[in-house]
């Protein structure tokens, strides 16, 4: 069974666009979304496409507490800005964006998502890089839903670079950063440093940083780090 249900908001106007949704997916492809706010929480959605939309985040996302596999190919995400923890999300797909072009790509989907992930891109998620999301700091994994980067070494085009202890003092002293919910994880060493990235492919430092150290770099709407 087909149905309409909710609308979200659309490029180049501003008019309500049709979704829908029937035996557990719901269906938003090529509708110049710009944005997910309005999308709601679905509890009966275990498959999800939005691909060939204008989305450059994740900004308005819900959990989706049933939510088994997200297609989102063929947008212009850069980064995992508001996302939150699906907790039986296994497949995400989100070929065709520039976020996929970031060093630490497969670990930030992994922190953003949450440890149920089993393919990204239909490859399979493997043991390190699981190891690696779980031993991130809770207030890196929040920093990663707020649009930031990581990488394994500094970016000298930087907006910051800093160590990891000068992010959680600027993350205190900083009224723009709002973290989200925070995931539990301990603070063991993992060699990772922030950078921003472009269509070009990123400019890569050839000095890596130590394990205690990360780098961060931030703009309006894009924010990004290394640790």
């Amino acid at each position: 069974m087909i149905q309409q249900s909710t609308s979200l908001k659309c490029e180049p106007s501003s008019e309500q666009v049709p979704v829908f949704t029937g035996l557990g997916t719901f269906t938003l492809r090529s509708l110049s979304l710009t944005s997910l706010h309005g999308l709601g929480q679905h509890s009966e959605v275990s498959r999800m496409y939005m691909q060939n939309n204008l989305l450059t985040s994740f900004e308005g996302w819900e959990t989706q507490p049933n939510l088994e596999e997200l297609h989102a190919e063929d947008n212009m995400i850069e980064n995992f800005r508001g996302m939150r923890p699906q907790p039986r999300l296994e497949a995400v797909f989100l070929g065709g964006n520039p976020v996929r072009s970031l060093y630490c790509y497969r670990v930030m989907a992994l922190a953003a998502t949450g440890a149920s992930l089993k393919t990204i891109d239909g490859e399979p998620v493997k043991r390190a890089e699981l190891d690696k999301a779980r031993a991130l700091p809770p207030e890196v994994v929040e920093a990663v839903r707020d649009g930031w980067a990581l990488d394994t070494v500094p970016n000298p085009d930087a907006d910051y670079d800093m160590s990891l202890e000068e992010f959680r003092a600027f993350r205190r002293n900083s009224a723009n950063f709002a973290p989200h919910l925070p995931a539990s994880s301990s603070d063991e060493e993992v060699q990772y440093a922030p950078r921003r990235a472009s269509r070009g492919g990123p400019h890569r430092s050839p000095h890596p940083r130590q394990a205690s150290q990360v780098t961060a770099s931030e703009r309006r709407g894009n924010h990004k780090m290394v640790l």
